[in-house]
């Protein structure tokens, strides 16, 4: 058997190709989440970060797939058509609708899992072999191979019996999310500043995604990434440079490299790092968007303020 084929539970899968997701201009993978507005409900694997990939060429054939990990099998899966399973309408990009309670979660779940792997620096493959007989022969492979990425399989009766007992047993109230508003962006900036100024750095480059991560709240379905964005857009001077900018100007891939004063002479008057370097301070900026100035569109992603408010909150 080739290097170009493997055997699955006795069966010769061929490989399709290595799954890589999309990169940046700094060479960082391009990562997303998806906000889902009330009253609908996320599913379990919503949260993300998620990420876009590309097959090129798979065939459109009906049967099963596998995918391995640094040569572990880690999920069996069959398809009527490989190539609309791994394209941007399957698992390939995740829309806002795959992260609703009844969405693809399975969507979810496997471009999550392929970003993880592929951003701690492992491979990940996709094998393939048709098959018409595709239901069984998926069901007799995990059921043989019990690969980790398809969780655990149960009989009818057992799934029902879990779930019955799920029904009768009240769930824990969830307490409400703290919501960052654009004051906590503004003081973890502040705080990134200094740091970079103590270390004796002249820039700071600062990610839109990790700042909300050092703030909390992100990846969940209910992040501020707008009003991160919008906040680190506000404390940027002349001489500050964005190097990544998203396709609608609000990601977590927003990068911005803010220049850093010099150090100051002595006796010279206590200066902020933002105003040394042309940027107003947090306090001096009116009518930064809190959380409230943000609302959800018609498909969940997060826009800008209302037309109705005036200029001077914009």
């Amino acid at each position: 058997m080739s290097v170009m084929e493997r055997e699955f539970g006795g069966r010769a899968f061929s490989l399709i190709q290595s799954i890589e997701p999309l990169r940046d201009e700094v060479g960082a993978f391009l990562e997303f989440t998806h906000f889902v507005p009330p009253p609908n409900r996320p599913n379990q694997y919503a949260d993300g970060p998620f990420c876009h990939f590309r097959l090129h060429n798979p065939p459109r054939q009906a049967g099963v797939y596998a995918i391995t990990v640094d040569g572990h099998l880690v999920y069996i899966g069959e398809c009527e058509n490989l190539r609309d399973r791994f394209s941007a309408s399957g698992y390939g990009k995740i829309a806002w609708r795959n992260c609703h309670h009844d969405g693809q979660s399975t969507n979810c779940k496997l471009n999550a899992r392929i970003l993880e792997r592929a951003k701690a620096g492992q491979s990940i493959d996709l094998w393939f072999v048709p098959t018409p007989e595709r239901k069984r022969v998926e069901a007799d492979l995990i059921a043989a191979l019990n690969p980790g990425w398809n969780g655990r399989q149960g009989t009818f009766r057992e799934s029902t019996r879990h779930r019955s007992v799920a029904a009768r047993t009240p769930r824990p109230a969830n307490p409400r999310p703290v919501l960052e508003t654009s004051q906590t962006f503004h003081d973890a900036l502040d705080r990134l500043f200094a740091a970079a100024l103590e270390n004796g750095q002249s820039t700071a480059r600062v990610q839109a995604g990790e700042l909300h991560r050092k703030v909390g709240g992100y990846p969940s379905t209910n992040h501020r990434m707008p009003v991160c964005c919008a906040v680190m857009k506000r404390r940027m001077g002349e001489a500050d440079t964005i190097l990544v900018s998203p396709p609608k100007g609000a990601g977590a891939n927003l990068t911005i490299e803010y220049r850093l004063p010099d150090c100051p002479e002595p006796g010279a008057p206590e200066i902020s790092p933002a105003e040394a370097a042309g940027r107003p301070p947090a306090d001096a900026i009116p009518g930064t968007p809190a959380l409230a100035d943000w609302r959800p569109n018609s498909v969940g992603a997060a826009v800008g303020p209302s037309k109705k408010q005036s200029a001077h909150q914009i």
